[in-house]
């Protein structure tokens, strides 16, 4: 009985250090139930690729910059990009697309959801991790807000990588 609590006990100590240091990493699943939304509340999907966020407005890329949309899902996997990078992929896909400010792209952020913290009916496959927002912070940062538990936002050095959604003002193709 000693030995087992004394067990217990070094695995605890270990959990709590290892959470301390940040080697505890979010399980491979995602947990997603959306409440019962009315009508107006509903994103409407255009294009396959595209998703038009009912409360907002913005027409929305359905997968992260490095994937494709075929058969229903995000195939292939989201690049993680330096903000210079963000801002020349942006430049790429044309057509009036940008990089979502910050309040931009939390109102993509679904508390009902987590790991990723998104919408994965309209947002299939993103995965659970830091995106990139066009609001700047000083000369060398940038904000980013995080799908992972959806609890988070926060500015970081532009030469870090994260992933990068595109949005744009909805307008009909």
């Amino acid at each position: 009985m000693i030995r087992a609590f004394s067990t217990i006990r070094h695995f605890a100590a270990a959990f709590v250090g290892a959470a301390s240091l940040g080697l505890l990493v979010t399980p491979a699943w995602s947990t997603c139930t959306p409440p019962k939304l009315t009508a107006g509340e509903r994103p409407l999907f255009r294009a396959d690729d595209e998703v038009v966020h009912a409360s907002t407005g913005l027409t929305w890329k359905r997968c992260s910059v490095g994937q494709h949309f075929d058969d229903g899902k995000c195939n292939g996997t989201a690049t993680q990009l330096t903000w210079e990078g963000a801002q020349k992929a942006t430049a790429a896909a044309g057509d009036d697309w940008h990089l979502p400010s910050e309040a931009e792209l939390q109102t993509l952020l679904a508390s009902y959801c987590s790991a990723p913290a998104i919408d994965t009916a309209a947002f299939p496959e993103t995965p659970s991790t830091k995106y990139w927002s066009s609001t700047a912070d000083g000369a060398q940062g940038a904000w980013y807000v995080d799908f992972e538990q959806g609890g988070g936002n926060g500015a970081t050095l532009r030469s870090t990588t994260a992933a990068v959604r595109l949005v744009r003002v909805k307008h009909e193709r």
